[in-house]
């Protein structure tokens, strides 16, 4: 009979440590639920920004080419032009320079206005989430978030060639593609550009 005791409480020891942790277990559960949720609501989604994007009037593309001076740096624009090849019926403009040296700098801008537009916002948002930087025997991945822009930098080692793809101001995607020219210097050509003072008009 004792041994019968025994055995009765020790299952109902058991049962009771295996509700305590269930119990555990499912408030753990709901605390991270409830900070995940906090965590969400207080990062504004990519999704909003884009559909707030979509419902605004795209900048004049006659507007975006006159951001393209006739000199860069020491490098004088050979062509400049309306459109981008980066989303169709998005507003855009680009522009090549050339200089001495071999210098060359080709720069594409889009505007994420519109409903276009917003579409490849929803494609550079990505940026935003920095990832890790690569390295191999011909080429480096830098990625990058400094003054309103995010994105990243390809390094060919052979060429001497940046390419840089970014967001500015959750804004403008710009493409620039750079032979060499050191990246401190392209840093340089883009503050040139009056692409805050056109935002903020």
């Amino acid at each position: 009979m004792k041994k019968f005791i025994l055995v009765i409480l020790g299952f109902s020891l058991c049962f009771a440590c295996g509700n305590e942790t269930n119990k555990s277990d499912t408030a753990l559960q709901q605390e991270d639920k409830a900070s995940t949720t906090t965590a969400s609501k207080a990062i504004p989604k990519p999704t909003d920004a884009a559909r707030k994007l979509a419902n605004t009037t795209p900048l004049n593309e006659d507007v975006l080419v006159d951001l393209f001076p006739e000199t860069l740096l020491d490098m004088n624009r050979t062509t400049a032009g309306k459109g981008t090849l980066r989303a169709r019926n998005a507003s855009g403009a680009n522009a090549i320079y050339h200089g001495p040296d071999k210098k060359s700098m080709s720069i594409a801008i889009t505007d994420c206005a519109g409903v276009d537009g917003a579409k490849l916002y929803k494609r550079y948002s990505k940026y935003k989430t920095k990832k890790e930087d690569t390295e191999n025997s011909t080429s480096t991945t830098t990625y990058f978030s400094k003054n309103g822009m995010e994105g990243k930098v390809i390094f060919i080692k052979s060429l001497n060639q940046h390419t840089l793809d970014l967001l500015y101001q959750d804004r403008l995607v710009m493409t620039i593609g750079a032979t060499h020219i050191e990246l401190n210097k392209i840093w340089e050509a883009i503050e040139v550009l009056p692409l805050s003072e056109l935002l903020n008009q």
